[in-house]
């Protein structure tokens, strides 16, 4: 199945967010620095010593069937979740090379996991600068969202895929409206009671011809109700298996540059590292990190030969690339 990309929507409060979390970090320079590098290293191919982020897949296993993604297109085989043991040396080792961020999800819900709260308290106490996941928001309740501000969170980013509860429910097959919208309620309530500023709370809406028509009602009905950040982001039709993408009946006439490999690694919960985010499909693996560490992986043979490939704007001889999801490595007509 796939769906037409549409025309980006300008997120009008997009600029706005991302200067309220600038700003929540105060004189965090080092928050500077990192947002400095994620934008700039990869325009003039600068290659830092380590990855900047790291993605570590606690789950690929999830709670709903959402139309545009992997669980409901065709599935997750033997969908399970990380052993603690390599979750903790993967954040032992991010923290020791002085990895800015990690995120805790890819394919799954990181909600699932019942070591989440865990796994964030760690990273934190390790001196990890930014620890984030994305989520349905589901499977939260009041006790594990005041354990998960009490362990530092720094960012979670709830899908909301709807501003109706009708669009929300017939897009996010199993999903719950109501409980989502109390659910981050309750982040935003147990926030304002601990006087925190932090996690920076975004909600986000894919756009797509099922919620086109309900983007202003979407960004209308979460302003001023306490959320740092309001997003429409695009379609992705996640499952290109032969040929380019498409949307809005445009076709993709050649590749451009993707920044991915000079900004982050994906660690997958049975081990297996890819270098973005975009390979739902686990087309072209870089590394096994149960044999070996972040920093070989990042700067090992196989890694730096794509990276070559992708400077050249050869990404069509690259598994992965040659059907990638993401819009901004094509030049469309």
């Amino acid at each position: 199945m796939h769906y037409k990309y549409k025309k980006n929507i300008v997120d009008r409060t997009g600029i706005k967010g991302y200067v309220n979390n600038i700003v929540k970090r105060g004189r965090d320079f080092r928050y500077w620095l990192y947002r400095l590098k994620w934008n700039y290293y990869p325009k003039f191919r600068i290659l830092s010593n380590v990855p900047l982020h790291v993605d570590i897949e606690v789950s690929d296993a999830c709670n709903l069937r959402c139309i545009m993604c992997v669980h409901g297109i065709k599935g997750v085989p033997n969908a399970g979740f990380i052993e603690p043991t390599l979750a903790y040396k993967a954040i032992d080792e991010c923290a020791e090379l002085g990895v800015y961020s990690i995120k805790f999800n890819f394919r799954g819900e990181p909600m699932l996991h019942k070591n989440l709260v865990e796994f964030v308290r760690y990273a934190k106490n390790k001196g990890v600068l930014e620890v984030q996941f994305n989520t349905n928001g589901l499977p939260a309740n009041r006790k594990k969202v005041e354990d998960l501000v009490d362990a530092g969170l720094d960012r979670i980013i709830f899908s909301v895929d709807g501003a109706t509860k009708e669009s929300y429910e017939k897009i996010r097959v199993g999903g719950d409206y109501d409980k989502l919208i109390r659910n981050i309620e309750t982040f935003i309530k147990v926030k304002k009671q601990k006087g925190v500023k932090r996690p920076f709370i975004r909600v986000q809406m894919v756009n797509y011809y099922e919620t086109e028509r309900e983007v202003e009602q979407f960004i209308n009905f979460w302003k001023g109700r306490g959320v740092d950040n309001i997003a429409i982001i695009e379609n992705q039709d996640r499952y290109v298996e032969d040929g380019y993408p498409f949307r809005d009946g445009k076709r993709p006439i050649g590749r451009r540059f993707c920044e991915q490999p000079w900004q982050r690694l994906n660690i997958n919960r049975d081990g297996k590292v890819l270098m973005c985010c975009g390979d739902w499909n686990r087309k072209t693996v870089v590394g096994d990190y149960y044999k070996q560490s972040i920093e070989e992986i990042w700067h090992g043979a196989t890694l730096n030969r794509l990276r070559d490939k992708i400077r050249k704007i050869e990404l069509d001889d690259i598994p992965a690339c040659r059907t990638c999801f993401r819009p901004t490595t094509y030049r469309w007509k």
